[in-house]
């Protein structure tokens, strides 16, 4: 078991301000002899200049040989640990929401909710409709028909994982389980091990938040295709593996830094614009001067209000607009509406 964590990743990514990202962690396959399971997250103080959405970035990483308990325990509980020593120049950190998004994997799940038994879980559910369809297909042997019907019923726009209440829930839930009248295995499946997890890491976050979006583990599925092109596609020697993986997680840093002064991929977002600074400007900078900059940018982790900012299409300058809605005199009483004008003669 061997921990990938570059100096940019001595903390986990910071637990997103809007509860619709969660961090999501994936097992990567065929990088070598080990596995690689990773966090990862979207880096919300800036967008791409191209298409305006929050860059997905890479957080610790766990090279290993087994996916057993045990292993994945050791990993989440050394970043637990880590939580609790004040390390500074990171720009990794945990919200106290924190949640965690994952497939359906028993031993990676275990581990999180024991290392993190406060934070919030969610289930991907594409995973969970895979594994609907394998049971009823492979164990049952539910028609296709059929199977497309009881998966509807489970993640259908009114199906079980989009129920707005207890009362739809329970609608759903029974209108499944008549569907299912003849299949008393998959029934007994449904109701010992699939249902409960579908109602607290699908309805139940669905619920909290006021959708019906159903959250997909994509994101740590598109890093695992970064890590991929990052190896040309094919298995690499554990070192060698190792620093492939910290140049990948190195670059998306360094883009980082240079949205400090409009330079590479990335912008800032409006609540970190007091951060920018002028390109010719940055270039007068030492390295030192400019690690600091670097680290007090990475550092603020504070919420901010989002203030009436305007900035231009090219994302170079941004203004706070101050001006009223409707232009008044100097000195200008607001009378109230009660306040009847005197009366002329």
């Amino acid at each position: 078991m061997k921990p990938v964590v570059p100096h940019q990743m001595q903390k986990p990514p910071p637990s997103p301000t809007e509860s619709e990202h969660p961090l999501g962690v994936d097992r990567t396959f065929n990088l070598g002899s080990f596995y690689v399971t990773s966090i990862v997250y979207k880096n919300l103080r800036v967008n791409r200049k191209e298409t305006k959405d929050h860059p997905i970035f890479a957080g610790p990483m766990l090279l290993h040989k087994d996916a057993s308990y045990k292993t994945y325990r050791a990993f989440f509980s050394n970043i637990s640990a880590t939580l609790e020593l004040p390390i500074n120049n990171v720009e990794l950190r945990l919200h106290e929401n924190i949640e965690f998004g994952s497939d359906d994997e028993k031993a990676m799940t275990k581990a999180i909710e024991n290392a993190f038994p406060t934070a919030k879980r969610r289930l991907c559910t594409k995973h969970l409709k895979d594994n609907v369809q394998h049971y009823l297909q492979d164990r049952v042997g539910v028609s296709t028909q059929e199977r497309k019907t009881i998966i509807n019923t489970i993640f259908g726009d009114q199906g079980i994982a989009s129920a707005d209440d207890t009362l739809q829930f329970a609608r759903a839930d029974s209108e499944l389980k008549d569907l299912c009248a003849n299949h008393p295995q998959f029934l007994k499946y449904y109701e010992q091990s699939f249902k409960p997890r579908v109602q607290e890491f699908v309805n139940a976050p669905n619920r909290r938040l006021g959708t019906k979006q159903m959250w997909t583990n994509n994101n740590a599925e598109s890093m695992n295709r970064v890590m991929k092109v990052a190896v040309n596609w094919k298995p690499q020697h554990a070192p060698d593996l190792v620093d492939k993986l910290f140049d990948m997680v190195d670059f998306q840093f360094i883009n980082l830094r240079s949205a400090l002064h409009h330079s590479g991929d990335y912008m800032l977002v409006n609540s970190y614009k007091q951060y920018t600074i002028a390109d010719a400007i940055w270039k007068t900078k030492s390295d030192e001067e400019k690690r600091k900059l670097f680290n007090s940018f990475l550092q603020d982790n504070k919420k901010r209000k989002h203030e009436n900012i305007i900035t231009s299409s090219d994302g170079l300058y941004s203004v706070v607009n101050k001006a009223k809605s409707i232009a008044k005199k100097p000195m200008q009483r607001k009378r109230p509406r009660t306040e009847r004008a005197e009366k002329r003669h």
